[in-house]
């Protein structure tokens, strides 16, 4: 399989870096290439996936900053940090993202809910306004769980009322679960499963 999916920029904090990695297996076998912060980028290459380096923001240039050059950037929440109410960090890393885009490319913050507790869900979504992200995603579709009707209905309800869009990724099994989904609050689905589907 060729690597046409995309460049996943990671950088990991130590104690979620055995998790990290088994996430980064899948999206290498499915075709995404990394660029990685240092340490990062040696867990990587130490188990078989390339990355390129790329320095930390507030390092040498060119750093994470100067790479964030498409229309849209993807990033995942700092989920260690948000788990120990380290939510000063959070919000700095997702407001990084948001300065470094420059209003020229749309930031998706990815919650990774499957993970989360609702109460964690609903201080996620709210770091992520405060910050001004356009958007909150469910997953990566690489952990142990997508999107579902719940976390989608939870969103709409924090989000009601802000510009912040919500984007259901991850476990949209069939068009009648896409229909539900966006009945339900969300403005883009992940849906690569539903190509598949009509081919």
């Amino acid at each position: 399989m060729s690597n046409d999916r995309g460049v996943v920029l990671a950088t990991v904090n130590d104690q979620d870096k055995e998790e990290f990695l088994e996430i980064a297996k899948d999206m290498k076998r499915v075709g995404y290439t990394f660029m990685a912060t240092e340490g990062t980028a040696s867990l990587l290459k130490s188990n078989g996936i390339d990355a390129i380096i790329v320095n930390k923001i507030g390092e040498v240039r060119p750093n994470i900053l100067d790479v964030i050059t498409n229309n849209q950037v993807d990033m995942v929440i700092n989920i260690g940090a948000l788990k120990d109410k380290n939510y000063e960090l959070v919000y700095e890393d997702i407001k990084a993202v948001v300065d470094a885009a420059n209003k020229e490319a749309l930031v998706k913050v990815i919650i990774e809910t499957c993970l989360l507790t609702d109460e964690e869900k609903v201080i996620a979504c709210e770091l992520s306004k405060e910050a001004g992200a356009d958007f909150v995603k469910t997953s990566t579709g690489f952990s142990t769980g997508g999107a579902t009707f719940e976390d989608i209905q939870l969103f709409k309800r924090e989000l009601e009322g802000t510009n912040v869009k919500i984007k259901a990724a991850g476990g949209i099994k069939s068009f009648e679960d896409a229909e539900k989904f966006i009945e339900f609050g969300a403005d883009r689905l992940g849906t690569s499963r539903l190509v598949n589907l009509m081919k």
